[in-house]
């Protein structure tokens, strides 16, 4: 009657941690590091949880950034590039008289 109690130690087949069965389904849902998440942030990426803070702070083009120019603004990361080439104020542009000089927009 061992196999039935369900306080007898099981273990996930997935990432190896014993615990009791009757916690079984609620590791598999919450618990277990290999579980597959969808990104918190709202990008397409799956990943599983133990990746997940990674992804969010690193890689998630949807995770917030801060323009690395110091403009200030902040901003999502696929956004960052095309505001530091052609939107922030900080960015570095040709003299407008011609001169062959760079400056800053300000």
């Amino acid at each position: 009657q061992q196999h039935e109690c369900s306080n007898r130690e099981v273990k996930c087949a997935d990432c190896g941690m014993l615990f009791p069965a009757k916690g079984a389904m609620s590791h598999k849902r919450k618990h277990c590091g290999l579980r597959d998440v969808a990104c918190p942030l709202g990008c397409s990426a799956t990943l599983t949880a133990n990746d997940m803070a990674v992804h969010e702070k690193k890689e998630c083009p949807n995770r917030k950034v801060a323009c690395s120019l110091g403009c200030g603004l902040g901003m999502e990361a696929h956004q960052a590039a095309a505001h530091e080439s052609s939107e922030c104020v900080r960015r570095i542009v040709a003299c407008p008289a011609g001169c062959g000089e760079t400056l800053e927009w300000q």
